[in-house]
C-alpha cells in the first residue's frame, strides 16, 4: 500500500499534497470530481479522482519541511499555545514557510500533472493524516485541454493560497 506523506487539504478526505505512488513520490491533488460508484448491485459510495505530478527531490523536501511546520503548529494549538490567528505556522516559522511556500508554488506551476487516478482506498488503522496508507486505482489519462485546464486551476489555487497565509494575521 503507498502512504500518504502530506496532507494540504482535507474535506470528506485527503484532497491534496504528497503521496507515494508505485513507490515513487508525488503530489496528488483532487480533480473534485466525486462521482457515484457501483460494484454490481451494490452502491459502494462516492470514490474520488485525481491527477498526481512527480515530486523532484527539491519540492519534495519543501512540502515535507512545510508539513514538519504544521505539525508543531498543530501540537502547540492543541496544548493552547497557539491560536488560530497564526495557521498554519508558529511565529517563529512563518517567515521560512512563506519563503518555502513561495518556491514550492513556482515549482507546482511546472509539474506534469498526468497521472489520472481513482482513490480506492485510505487506511488509518496506522495513523490520522500523513500516516495513512493509501491505495490508488490508475485510470485512462484525460485530454490535453483537460490536463492543461487542470494545471491551470492548481497554478491559480496556489496562488490564492499564498495570498491567504501571507496577508497580516487578524483576530478571528
Amino acid at each position: 500500500m503507498d502512504k500518504l506523506l502530506t496532507v494540504i487539504a482535507y474535506y470528506d478526505g485527503p484532497r491534496s499534497g504528497l503521496c507515494t505512488f508505485k513507490g515513487d513520490t508525488f503530489f496528488y491533488e483532487s480533480t473534485w470530481e466525486d462521482v457515484p460508484y457501483q460494484d454490481g448491485e451494490t452502491d459502494v459510495g462516492i470514490f474520488d479522482r485525481f491527477m498526481l505530478a512527480r515530486a523532484n527531490p527539491e519540492s519534495e523536501s519543501l512540502s515535507l519541511e512545510l508539513w514538519e511546520s504544521w505539525k508543531r503548529w498543530e501540537a502547540a494549538h492543541q496544548r493552547g499555545d497557539a491560536t488560530l490567528e497564526s495557521h498554519p505556522a508558529l511565529p517563529e516559522d512563518r517567515p521560512r514557510m512563506l519563503e518555502a511556500e513561495a518556491r514550492l508554488h513556482e515549482i507546482r506551476a511546472e509539474l506534469s500533472w498526468t497521472i489520472y487516478c481513482r482513490l480506492v482506498e485510505v487506511d488509518y488503522s496506522a495513523g490520522e493524516g500523513a500516516e495513512a496508507g493509501v491505495r490508488w486505482e490508475q485510470l485512462e489519462t484525460p485530454s490535453a485541454e483537460y490536463l492543461e485546464e487542470f494545471r491551470a486551476g492548481v497554478v491559480e489555487g496556489d496562488a490564492n493560497l499564498l495570498k491567504m497565509y501571507s496577508r497580516p494575521r487578524t483576530s478571528i
